[in-house]
C-alpha cells in the first residue's frame, strides 16, 4: 500500500500544482493590460519521495514553491532615472513654448513691430517738426511700446508665480507618494513573513509609486533583506523602512520676485533635485523665465537711457517754465554717480547747457558743469542747485521734499537745455521722454504726454529743426555699448533668436530622453510585461499536465481496483 499511497501522492501533487499554475497564468492574462503589473512566473520544484523495492527513488511529485515576479531591478532603476530626465526636459520645453507664445513674434502685435513703429514715428517728426499731431503720434507710439514692455514683464512674472504654485503642488504629490511607499514597506514586510511571493501585488503598487515619484524628482532606492526599500534623494534619506521625511516648500524673495524651494520638514534643509518635474519647473523658472525677465528689463533700461539722453538735451516748440525731474536721489548731498544718490542712470563727468529766454529774442546761455572725476568734491544735487541759483539769472533751482530737481523760470521767462555731455539731465529725469527704471515701470513722462509741443525734436532752438528727432530715430540702427554694441531692435531680435534656439534644443532633448525612456520601457515590457501568446502556450502546457496527472490517478485507481479484486 505504501507504493499505492506514494503514487496517489504524486498524482495529487501534480493536480494541485498545475491547478495553481493555471491560476497564475490566468491572473497574468487577466492583468495583461494593467499598468505596472509584473508578470508572475510559477516556480515548480520536484519533491523527494520514498525508495522503491528495487532501491530506486523516483520522487514524490511536484510542488509550486514560488510565484516569481519577472523584474530586473537594475533596469527599473535606469527606467526611473530616464523618466525623470524626460519629465525635466518636457517641462522646460513647455515653459519655453509658453514664452514664445507670449512674445508672439509671428503675429502683428509684438515688440519688434512696436520698436519699429516708435523709431519710425520720430522720423516722421523729423520731417514735420512743427506738426503737433505728428508729435502726438510719436508719443502714442512710445506709450504703446512702454505698455507692451510692462505687460510682457508682468506676464513673465505671472509665469514665475505659476511655476512656484506648480512646484508646491508637485511637492505635495511627492509627499503623498513618500507616505505611500513607507506604508507599503510595512505591509510588504508583514505579508512576506507569511510566505514567499505573498506581497507581489503590494510590490507592484510600490514600484508604481516609485515610478511616479521619479517623475517628480530624482531618487535612488535599495531593497533591504526584509523586502522594504530605502529611498534617497540627493544622497539624503527620504524613506527608511516605515519611516519617512516629509517635504515642504518655502517661499523667499529674490529681487522683485518670489521663489519657492523644496525643503525637509524636520531640519528645513534644502532638497537637491536634479531631474524630474520639480527640477524642470525650478530650472524653467530660474533660467528660462527669469532670464527672459532680465533680458526684457535690460532692453527697457537701454531704451529709457538712450532715448532720454537725446531727448533731455533737445528743445520743443515751447520753452519750459516749471519742470521737476522724474528721478529722485536718495541723498541730495551724495555725488550724483555714487551709490548713495541711487539714480538708475548715473551721470558722468561733463556739462550741459541751460538757455534762458526772457521773451525778447535775446537768449542767454549758461554752461552748467558736472564734476564727477572722483579727484575732488564731486557734484551732488545740492551742489547743482547751488550752482544754478548762484550763476543763472531768472531760473530758480530747488530740491523737492522727495529728492528731485525742480527748475522754475521767472515771470515772462522760459528755459531749455542742450549739449549734455554728462548725462545729468537724463539721470535726474529732466526734460525726458520716458520715466521708469526698466520694464517694470517704464512709461512716457506724464507732462510730455499732455503737451506734445514739448517733444524735444530740435537741437538749436529753432521751431523748424528736427535734428534731435532724427537722432532719436537713428537709435533704430545705432549700436549701444550696454547691449554689446547691438542696437535696441537688434538686441531684441537676438533675444528672440536665442529663445527660439533654446526652445528647439529643448524639443530635441525631450525627444532624445523620450526615446531613451521608451526603449527602456520596451525592455521592461519584454521582461515584466504579459505576452498573451506566451501565456496561451503556458496555459496549454499546464492544462495538458493537469490532464495527464488526472489520467495518471485514474490509472492508479484502476490498478488498485484490480489488486483488490485479486485479493477477494
Amino acid at each position: 500500500m505504501g507504493l499505492t499511497n506514494g503514487a496517489l501522492q504524486i498524482g495529487q501533487s501534480a493536480l494541485l500544482t498545475y491547478q495553481s499554475a493555471l491560476q497564475a497564468v490566468g491572473n497574468n492574462i487577466a492583468n495583461s493590460s494593467t499598468d505596472g503589473y509584473v508578470r508572475r512566473t510559477p516556480q515548480l520544484t520536484s519533491m523527494p519521495g520514498v525508495p522503491l523495492a528495487e532501491g530506486l527513488m523516483p520522487g514524490g511529485g511536484v510542488a509550486l514553491t514560488a510565484l516569481q515576479r519577472s523584474l530586473d531591478e537594475a533596469l527599473e532603476s535606469r527606467l526611473r532615472a530616464a523618466i525623470g530626465d524626460e519629465q525635466k526636459s518636457l517641462t522646460e520645453q513647455q515653459v519655453l513654448a509658453q514664452v514664445e507664445s507670449l512674445y508672439n513674434e509671428l503675429g502683428d502685435h509684438n515688440l519688434s513691430n512696436l520698436l519699429s513703429t516708435f523709431f519710425n514715428s520720430f522720423e516722421d517728426v523729423q520731417n514735420q517738426p512743427t506738426d503737433v499731431p505728428t508729435r502726438s503720434v510719436a508719443i502714442a507710439a512710445g506709450q504703446s511700446l512702454a505698455g507692451q514692455l510692462r505687460q510682457t514683464r508682468a506676464e513673465l512674472m505671472d509665469m514665475n508665480d505659476h511655476l512656484n504654485r506648480q512646484i508646491v503642488d508637485a511637492t505635495r504629490q511627492a509627499n503623498d507618494l513618500v507616505r505611500q511607499i513607507a506604508g507599503l514597506n510595512l505591509q510588504i514586510v508583514a505579508a512576506e513573513s507569511a510566505g514567499k511571493g505573498a506581497a507581489a501585488s503590494l510590490r507592484d503598487q510600490r514600484d508604481g509609486a516609485l515610478k511616479k515619484l521619479a517623475e517628480l524628482m530624482d531618487i535612488q532606492s535599495a531593497e533591504t533583506p526584509e523586502g522594504a526599500v530605502n529611498v534617497y534623494v540627493g544622497n539624503l534619506p527620504l524613506v527608511q523602512y516605515a519611516k519617512y521625511r516629509s517635504l515642504t516648500t518655502v517661499e523667499e524673495r529674490s529681487g522683485d520676485r518670489m521663489v519657492v524651494s523644496v525643503r525637509f520638514v524636520d531640519d528645513n534643509g534644502p532638497v537637491t533635485i536634479t531631474s524630474g518635474q520639480i527640477a524642470g519647473l525650478t530650472t524653467a523658472r530660474d533660467q528660462q523665465v527669469y532670464g527672459q525677465m532680465q533680458q526684457v528689463d535690460q532692453l527697457a533700461a537701454a531704451l529709457i537711457e538712450q532715448v532720454n539722453r537725446l531727448h533731455s538735451q533737445g528743445q520743443g516748440l515751447e520753452g519750459l517754465t516749471d519742470l521737476t525731474g522724474a528721478y529722485a536721489v536718495a541723498d541730495p548731498a551724495a555725488a550724483l554717480n555714487a551709490g548713495g544718490a541711487g539714480l538708475p542712470f548715473a551721470p558722468v563727468n561733463g556739462a550741459f547747457k541751460l538757455t534762458v529766454d526772457p521773451g525778447t529774442g535775446q537768449s542767454r546761455e549758461y554752461v552748467i558743469p558736472i564734476s564727477l572725476t572722483g579727484l575732488g568734491a564731486d557734484t551732488s544735487l545740492n551742489d547743482l542747485v547751488s550752482y544754478i541759483n548762484a550763476n543763472v539769472a531768472d531760473v530758480t533751482a530747488s530740491v523737492t521734499v522727495d529728492g528731485r530737481l525742480r527748475l522754475q523760470a521767472s515771470a515772462g521767462h522760459s528755459f531749455a537745455f542742450g549739449e549734455d555731455s554728462s548725462g545729468a539731465l537724463a539721470g535726474l529725469g529732466v526734460n525726458v521722454f520716458f520715466t521708469g527704471h526698466d520694464a517694470t515701470d517704464i512709461g512716457v513722462e506724464t507732462n510730455l504726454a499732455a503737451h506734445p509741443q514739448w517733444l524735444a525734436a530740435a537741437r538749436d532752438n529753432r521751431p523748424g529743426d528736427g535734428s534731435n528727432a532724427a537722432a532719436i530715430s537713428a537709435l533704430n540702427d545705432m549700436g549701444v555699448p550696454a547691449l554689446n554694441g547691438l542696437s535696441i531692435p537688434q538686441q531684441w531680435r537676438s533675444v528672440v533668436g536665442q529663445l527660439a534656439t533654446a526652445s528647439r534644443q529643448a524639443r530635441y532633448d525631450t525627444e532624445a530622453t523620450h526615446s531613451v525612456s521608451q526603449s527602456l520601457e520596451s525592455q521592461r515590457a519584454s521582461i515584466s510585461g504579459v505576452n498573451t501568446d506566451e501565456e496561451a502556450v503556458n496555459l496549454m502546457q499546464y492544462q495538458r499536465s493537469f490532464q495527464a496527472a488526472a489520467r495518471y490517478i485514474s490509472v492508479i485507481d484502476q490498478l488498485v481496483s484490480e489488486m483488490l479484486s485479486l485479493v477477494r
